[in-house]
């Protein structure tokens, strides 16, 4: 690890010594400015800031270090690596500090810096964004329907369908319908929309009533044959038929029919096949039959909700997140039907996949109690189970020493130390 820290400081002292020599030899603020953009686009970000700040040093008075060039880039960069480690202090610090610019291209400045913290989820710091561009920039291009308005309008909609909001939600979708934005945009609004209401049956209304989901159901169909009617050649299309589809299997789960559900995932792998874009679909499905297990406590759905993440992870071999989701889930399936050794394990492999992990906390405390209940069940001796489960609390006061779980491992720890 040192050794890879030491290489990637001399490539990077490397890469400022020949833009250095570059500027000498005449470059310009521009040239330099692409040049740091690149780094940047890479993800190279230390030589794109060595670069951003040459352009500050070298050509302080051209526009590429002005507010919304060489000036805003540092700060957006900085401000992406905070939220990359979940450090939102320090982000939230350089959003006030490009909130501060001010000058010409500063609308889509705000926008994209806003977008950081959409893409994180961290909606209320994204309207802070969006609603200074509207303000402060009415007219330009990126306040209106294929950016800033959508992106306000979007959030209202997630936060009303999170809220059980439903008609106050259709009510904000229909004016997404209606937003006149360009044709190369408007697809994707559709599907991010549709996306929203067949997915909220996943969380926020895993046991409204069922009429209710039917309803969110409805809607997010429409959204999908906007597509479908209207799009035939957007990249979004096959997604929106396979959600479709999707959404005939999640009411045949709701509606208890899971001969017709399995029947209906058989016909969609078919159809998706291989295809890197479709094949996440799979992991909603399991997670469709994991919330109605819970509200059912049917078996059959865990036994199935592990099928579909066992077969998302065979299939779109994903890593890090995605893996470590489909791991946790899986866990939280042999949890529910108390099989606590392949649970722990579960656990142990989404801690493995990505340790910082939003569940990774609570994935160290289930596989350290589930080696507790193994010794309850007289699966495990109780030494053997004391030894594991020691591994993992104490693993979890390590590395989240203010978990929600933290005050009980103490307290067992301190019972079970001798």
């Amino acid at each position: 690890m040192k050794l890879r820290k030491v290489l990637h400081m001399m490539v990077v002292l490397f890469s400022i010594v020949l833009m250095q020599g570059n500027v000498m030899a005449g470059w310009d603020a521009n040239s330099l400015y692409n040049q740091a953009y690149q780094f940047e686009s890479d993800g190279r970000y230390d030589e794109a800031v060595a670069a951003y700040n040459m352009v500050l040093a070298d050509f302080p008075k051209s526009i590429q270090a002005g507010p919304a060039y060489a000036n805003y880039r540092l700060k957006y960069i900085a401000c992406k690596r905070a939220l990359a480690a979940g450090d939102i202090a320090t982000a939230r610090d350089n959003a006030e500090k490009i909130k501060a610019l001010n000058g010409p291209g500063m609308a889509g400045a705000l926008y994209w810096a806003g977008y950081l913290f959409h893409a994180k989820f961290y909606f209320d710091d994204a309207l802070a964004f969006y609603e200074k561009v509207i303000a402060d920039f009415p007219k330009d291009v990126m306040a209106g329907p294929d950016y800033t308005l959508f992106r306000v309008k979007f959030i209202g909609c997630k936060k009303a369908l999170e809220a059980g909001e439903i008609e106050a939600a259709k009510a904000i979708a229909k004016e997404i319908m209606q937003l006149p934005c360009s044709e190369e945009n408007k697809p994707e609004q559709l599907y991010g929309t549709g996306w929203e209401f067949e997915t909220v049956s996943l969380s926020s209304m895993a046991n409204s009533q069922q009429a209710e989901i039917n309803d969110t159901f409805d809607t997010a169909k429409s959204f999908y044959q906007g597509i479908i009617n209207r799009y035939s050649k957007s990249a979004y299309l096959e997604r929106a038929k396979a959600h479709m589809d999707v959404l005939e299997i999640f009411s045949a789960i709701d509606n208890g029919d899971n001969a017709a559900a399995k029947s209906k995932v058989e016909q969609l792998k078919a159809k998706i096949g291989s295809k890197a874009e479709l094949v996440d679909i799979l992991y909603f499905i399991g997670l469709k039959y994991y919330v109605v297990g819970q509200r059912s406590g049917k078996t059959e759905n865990f036994n199935e909700s592990t099928a579909m993440m066992e077969n998302y992870i065979s299939t779109a071999k994903p890593q890090g997140t995605c893996k470590a989701d489909a791991y946790y889930m899986m866990g939280l399936n042999y949890q529910a039907m108390e099989d606590y050794a392949k649970a722990a394990e579960a656990f142990d492999k989404a801690y493995q996949a990505d340790a910082k992990h939003q569940y990774a906390d609570y994935c160290l405390f289930a596989a350290g109690n589930c080696y507790e209940k193994l010794a309850e069940k007289k699966v495990m001796s109780e030494d053997e189970s004391k030894k594991m489960t020691a591994s993992y609390y104490n693993k979890l006061l390590e590395a989240y020493p203010n978990s929600q779980g933290a005050y009980y491992v103490r307290e067992w720890l301190a019972n079970n130390s001798k």
